[in-house]
């Protein structure tokens, strides 16, 4: 055989290998192409309000909220217990005034609230404290707030069972009974002393407590593991000051001590009321250790002492 022939050979071997490959190659390309691309996207999780509904009455010192809200995409669950309003309350410190609204007649058992938000539809059971506020807000976690219109209250009292008894409508102002020092588990709306009233106790966010330095109100700084809890007060007798008090809560073996400093709820602009005889109404500002102690309920009882009795 010639080199000639022999070069011709190879050249045409190695045409044919070069045709066989680019045409497996094209092969490739067109099956990958037709083959159908599936493509898994993770569904962010998501919290709306399907229906709700805002209560207001006149016998009550609270507002509240009665929602059903629906969860998608979420994951096992979303704890909720220590999420915060835009009042700065505790998701988790509400469960108490429904005992607070049974313990002034109201039937309130069928209300239901949840501590973790699941998929599917949950009800929820929330506090407003102001009665003068517009706008409310849930922050269940830093991406997900449910946001509550307040601007149609509903204030028929039957809706829960409330009954007035005819003795109650004849009843005169001044004849509501003082504050009770006795048993603290009974569940209070408002207690009445001659010279004050007392609201619910509600826990507030860490972050809402300031202090006076010099000129200026400056953020308190607590641990992570303080819990601060205040009670509102009102002046009912001019030149009324509290000049010490001390809390005592259900199911907790401690009291504690009303605190001194010059404190302002930053949410509110409220301040402390301790020795504070400018103000015709405040707050009593209180810590507790929440390592050490155990918070259940909120139920509970104060004694306080006034300047000149």
């Amino acid at each position: 055989m010639s080199t000639k022939k022999l070069y011709e050979g190879i050249l045409i071997f190695l045409s044919i290998v070069l045709l066989i490959t680019a045409g497996f190659s094209f092969y490739k390309v067109i099956e990958l192409n037709t083959k159908k691309s599936v493509v898994i996207v993770e569904e962010k999780p998501s919290v709306t309000i399907d229906e709700y509904k805002y209560y207001k009455f006149d016998n009550l010192s609270f507002g509240f909220i009665v929602a059903t809200v629906e969860g998608k995409g979420i994951v096992d669950s979303i704890s909720i217990e220590d999420s915060m309003t835009s009042e700065n309350t505790r998701y988790g410190s509400f469960v108490s005034f429904l005992d607070t609204m049974r313990g002034v007649g109201y039937k309130s058992n069928h209300i239901s609230s949840v501590n973790v938000l699941k998929n599917g539809f949950n009800e929820l059971f929330l506090v407003v404290t102001d009665p003068n506020l517009k706008e409310y807000e849930l922050s269940v976690n830093n991406e997900i707030k449910l946001t509550f219109d307040l601007s149609n209250p509903i204030s028929d009292k039957t809706i829960f069972g409330f009954a007035v008894d005819p003795d109650e409508e004849n009843e005169q102002p001044n004849n509501k009974p003082p504050v009770d020092s006795g048993d603290p588990s009974t569940p209070i709306d408002v207690r009445e002393h001659e010279s004050l009233k007392l609201d619910n106790l509600v826990e507030v966010n860490l972050g809402s407590v300031f202090v006076l330095e010099g000129s200026k109100y400056v953020e308190m700084g607590y641990p992570s593991n303080t819990r601060v809890f205040v009670v509102p007060v009102t002046i009912l007798k001019p030149g009324t000051v509290i000049t010490s008090a001390s809390l005592k809560l259900v199911g907790v073996d401690a009291t504690f001590t009303a605190i001194p400093e010059k404190l302002k709820l930053e949410t509110s602009g409220k301040l402390n009321i301790l020795n504070n005889g400018e103000l015709t109404s405040g707050l009593l500002f209180f810590e507790i250790n929440g390592a050490e102690y155990e918070v259940t309920t909120f139920s509970y009882n104060l004694d306080f002492t006034i300047e000149g009795e």
